[in-house]
């Protein structure tokens, strides 16, 4: 157990209640903590966008308050064995968070690799499907790219030369024109893939949507995480003073998958990927006490701080259960690394 200390500051933090208040959930009310703040240091705009808008994109009160409580109760703990800090918090897990965006694409990118590594890199090709330019809402047009994508897969021409892959869909936005732009990118292991016997499949498949470009992968390192970064990219910064197009944003890709797994034979991702280390995480401080004293010329904190400040999780995800004296979250779950 903790000493008293470290209770008390834990007891304070903020933390879900076991039932949704109007007057918690509502933006007016709300105003980043300073662990919040250190959280989203690098996406303090995206997020304020987010929060304006996120009682007329979000209808669940439960989803809004974990938006808003994402990087509360926040504290620190210590790995003798790695020499090492990291924090655990509230996490939302929400598609359009910044932090938790950009967590779930590097985890979702190591496990890519993990499960692909021992597959010869020549057999791999790197394609890129796209839609022709068109106004209808992003969620049809997500429909209609992942149902496309869909029936390709049914076509000779595909599964004649193509085994399994893994692809993420990218969206983008033409202010002049006023129009969304998806499309596709896909990790394939395959062999030689026919361009002009695919574009022609393509353009058939969607009406008119001819641009396909096949490339060979020279190397599979990083090429996971390349894909998967589309995923961890914010909305187009074209659409941050729009706030019809933002909540058009949030509800289509919130109810959609953004990662397409296909083939009978790809090797199953692993749950997460294990550092390998032992697990002796132990709860130090709280992450307000450190920022404090940090704020105060304390170099213990500071230096600590910079040590967790590189990366948005160091040492990756743990799915051990919070300890009893944390309290609640804004629904009973676990709790997952910053």
């Amino acid at each position: 157990m903790p000493n008293q200390a470290l209770q008390d500051e834990l007891d304070s933090l903020p933390r879900g209640s076991s039932k949704l208040d109007t007057d918690e959930v509502t933006v007016e009310n709300h105003a980043d903590t300073p662990e919040q703040q250190f959280r989203f240091r690098h996406s303090h705009l995206e997020r304020t966008t987010w929060l304006k808008v996120l009682d007329s994109a979000e209808p669940s009160p439960a989803r809004r308050q974990r938006f808003q409580l994402c990087g509360t109760a926040a504290w620190l703990e210590h790995s003798k064995s790695r020499n090492g800090y990291r924090i655990r918090a509230n996490t939302c897990r929400n598609r359009c968070c910044p932090a938790c965006r950009q967590r779930y694409a590097r985890d979702l990118g190591e496990r890519i690799t993990f499960a692909i590594g021992k597959v010869h890199e020549r057999e791999w090709r790197f394609v890129t499907l796209t839609l022709k330019h068109t106004r209808a809402p992003l969620r049809q047009q997500l429909d209609f790219l992942r149902a496309s994508f869909r029936r390709l897969r049914q076509r000779k021409c595909w599964k004649a030369c193509t085994y399994y892959g893994y692809g993420t869909i990218e969206i983008t936005f033409n202010a002049h024109t006023q129009e969304w732009h998806p499309h596709l990118h896909i990790l394939v292991n395959s062999d030689f893939i026919p361009k002009p016997a695919i574009k022609k499949a393509w353009e058939s498949i969607t009406r008119g949507s001819y641009i396909v470009d096949i490339r060979p992968v020279k190397s599979v390192a990083g090429v996971a995480e390349y894909i998967t970064s589309y995923i961890a990219k914010p909305p187009p910064i074209e659409t941050f003073d729009e706030p019809n197009l933002l909540i058009e944003y949030y509800q289509a890709i919130y109810y959609g998958r953004l990662m397409i797994q296909f083939g009978k034979k790809r090797p199953p991702l692993p749950a997460r990927v294990d550092d390998g280390y032992p697990n002796d995480w132990l709860p130090k401080r709280t992450l307000n006490s450190v920022l404090a004293d940090a704020s105060r010329g304390d170099q213990a904190s500071i230096a600590i701080l910079a040590q967790v400040g590189r990366y948005l999780e160091p040492w990756g995800e743990s799915d051990s259960d919070p300890p009893a004296y944390v309290g609640r979250v804004v629904q009973p779950r676990k709790y997952y690394a910053f």
